[in-house]
């Protein structure tokens, strides 16, 4: 720019063909992998914002003119994350939240605070630390640094053979462990530690799982490519999975799918069974196993809908979630993994809660068989938070986020909820106050229903309508059913 070469427009102009060079990658991938990640998610982000190595602000004029390009080219990739920090500067929130009222879905908003304390806590120095990216959806890394982050485990498939002792019958076999009938368990304590039990033996299954895949990548998928973009990659080389690298990041067990379902309806068989005991756990099995359906089934149901559920800042039912989160960090963490030290465990989704839910059967929550699980990792469950945007985000900074490498949080406004100069600021507000008292990332879907409705009928007439799904935007059009209808029913916040 100092030499006339360029100037702001003409580096907008080459964003935003970056923008649509990255939409024309096309993914190729298995049936289940499409099922995982719907409507063609790409892991291609730009990390803005946060501080430099000494933790000065690091915001320049090019986070604006990438924040402008995305305003300018509504493209759902590449995405975007904003490090946010106590000297992020409020023109550049403000420029991200005029963006966030596109619709577009972007930038997700991650905090310093808490990605930083994450990564030190890994052994990360505070200046390399402060120099972090986000990888992928929501999880960190630095230069330097090794993570190996693979598939999301289901935690309401062990919590479902559990009830069965072990039996699953989706596949109509036992797969699990046999750790007892719960009609015979006394306690809430039993319950929980015996179904913690269960889980145990999938996670460590799932880490075994995860530990074949990286020898054969280590023997036959020998990419060059991604290593050779290291600064020392080519005289070195080696693949990443057969050098070591300063900072260890990984590898990552993912235990975020399914766990608010599972904690929600820990709650209310903690409630209903063990402490008022007003329903028998054989009961409860019968309308699970029968689907709700029956007259006294539905009012089993209507029992287990009245026991508050997470995100409502109902102190009782997230202290149940958060235990049961806590337990199951412990465990993930407790596990050996192949390159030496214990396992980190993450929180993400991408789109697995629709096929990991349509795996699941009905479950305590009030959920019937087949249908999505509670999206992102630490967002309530579509529908159940009925007490505002303040109480939803108390309840989830109940959650042990910090334990974690990342958490995926998603919020649905209403488009009249951002009108106003006045309004954006509040949204403002509201994300600083979160980054700052324990949230890690959140990101926005601003749409109201009766559009997304209308698209699902007539898909040909809103073909450019962009949602933000889990860690990635994509058209809306291009979704499984499945999970438009998951995005359709988000609770929507029209004031803040």
């Amino acid at each position: 720019m100092e030499a006339g070469i360029l100037d702001d427009e003409t580096v907008l102009e080459y964003m935003q063909n970056y923008r649509l060079k990255i939409m024309q990658m096309k993914n190729t991938s298995g049936g289940q992998s499409r099922l995982k990640w719907s409507g063609q998610a790409r892991w291609n982000g730009v990390t803005l914002g946060g501080v430099d190595a000494e933790g000065n602000d690091a915001t320049n004029p090019l986070t604006y003119l990438f924040i402008e390009a995305a305003y300018r080219c509504r493209t759902p990739h590449h995405t975007l994350h904003l490090r946010v920090h106590e000297g992020t500067p409020r023109e550049l929130l403000r420029k991200a939240v005029e963006l966030v009222s596109t619709g577009i879905g972007m930038p997700s908003f991650n905090s310093d605070k808490g990605y930083m304390k994450t990564l030190m806590e890994k052994g990360v120095p505070l200046e390399k630390a402060r120099d972090y990216m986000v990888m992928g959806c929501v999880d960190p890394t630095v230069p330097e640094g090794w993570g190996h982050v693979y598939s999301m485990m289901v935690t309401s498939l062990p919590f479902d053979t559990f009830l069965h002792n072990g039996y699953s019958k989706h596949l109509d076999m036992q797969i699990g462990p046999k750790t007892g009938d719960v009609c015979e368990m006394k306690t809430y304590e039993e319950f929980r530690d015996k179904m913690l039990e269960h889980q145990r033996y999938y996670i460590e299954y799932f880490a075994q799982d995860m530990l074949l895949r990286y020898l054969t990548g280590r023997k036959v998928m020998q990419d060059p490519f991604p290593i050779s973009l290291f600064s020392d990659g080519v005289e070195v080389g080696k693949i990443g999975k057969m050098r070591d690298l300063p900072y260890g990041l990984g590898p990552t067990l993912n235990l975020g799918v399914g766990t608010i379902n599972v904690g929600d309806s820990m709650a209310v068989i903690k409630k209903l069974v063990f402490e008022e005991k007003k329903i028998t756990m054989e009961q409860l099995l019968k309308a699970l196993d029968e689907n709700w359906e029956g007259e006294e089934n539905q009012k089993i149901r209507r029992m287990c809908l009245e026991v508050p559920k997470y995100g409502n800042d109902d102190d009782e039912t997230d202290a149940v979630v958060a235990d049961i989160y806590n337990r199951l960090v412990d465990i993930g963490c407790s596990i050996d993994h192949y390159r030496g030290g214990k396992y980190c465990v993450s929180g993400l989704s991408i789109t697995a809660h629709d096929p990991g839910g349509r795996l699941t059967g009905a479950t305590p929550d009030g959920r019937y068989a087949g249908t999505p699980l509670a999206d992102g990792s630490i967002s309530p469950e579509q529908g159940y938070d009925v007490n505002g945007p303040t109480a939803m985000l108390n309840s989830a900074m109940k959650m042990p986020q910090g334990r974690m490498n990342a958490t995926l949080h998603n919020m649905k406004l209403h488009p009249s909820a951002l009108k106003t100069a006045e309004d954006r600021e509040k949204l403002i507000n509201l994300i600083e106050t979160y980054m700052m008292e324990g949230g890690n990332q959140i990101q926005f879907n601003v749409v109201d229903q009766e559009t997304l409705i209308r698209a699902q009928k007539e898909p040909e007439k809103y073909k450019d309508l962009i949602v933000r799904v889990a860690g990635y935007s994509t058209y809306f059009v291009t979704l499984s059913k499945n999970v438009q209808d998951e995005v359709i029913g988000r609770t929507s916040y029209g004031a803040l």
